[in-house]
């Protein structure tokens, strides 16, 4: 890290992927455990060096678990994110959190409307956001540019006065369509 601030940078990011697959387990209580620590490990060392740490805890849209699966994991991860940081003696209000928007996968047979899935997400903040962490910007995760816009357009709408700013970094999603 010490490196990338003498050559200019003042922020990294780290990106730790998790996969949903409900009838194998996965992801495992040890994984979840696994990757959280190493983000917040990764988070103190950045701050140590003076670049602010941008954290990814990234659930991935493949497999057929349900929006409320979907939930239930991601408060789990973000829960233990946020306990391994405290832990580790981050600085909350210096980092900021990239996490997926919380959907059903891709294979998932129910079919849910975009209020449905932005009033998940605004839960999932709800149950484990530390207010100290004053926003965060959503990956596009696989979704489409009108996917992904309209659900944080949702979400925004359905935050009411929440204390957060909720934003968007979508490289993925905002070139694709120029590509297509």
């Amino acid at each position: 890290c010490k490196e990338y601030y003498e050559g200019g940078a003042r922020f990294a990011k780290w990106r730790s992927p998790l996969v949903i697959d409900v009838e194998k387990g996965c992801p495992t209580d040890l994984a979840i455990k696994a990757n959280m620590q190493d983000l917040a490990r990764y988070a103190l060392i950045c701050q140590s060096e003076g670049l602010m740490p941008i954290v990814e805890p990234d659930v991935s849209l493949s497999g057929a678990h349900t929006l409320e699966q979907a939930v239930d994991i991601n408060i789990k991860i973000q829960s233990e994110l946020f306990k391994a940081m405290i832990d580790h003696g981050v600085y909350m209000p210096g980092t900021t959190l990239k996490p997926n928007i919380i959907n059903p996968g891709k294979d998932c047979p129910v079919g849910y409307t975009v209020e449905e899935i932005a009033e998940a997400n605004i839960y999932v903040l709800e149950q484990s956001f530390p207010v100290a962490m004053k926003g965060a910007n959503f990956l596009s995760g696989g979704q489409t540019l009108e996917q992904g816009a309209s659900r944080l357009s949702a979400m925004n709408k359905i935050k009411g006065k929440g204390p957060w700013n909720l934003s968007f970094s979508w490289s993925q999603a905002l070139q694709l369509p120029l590509l297509e």
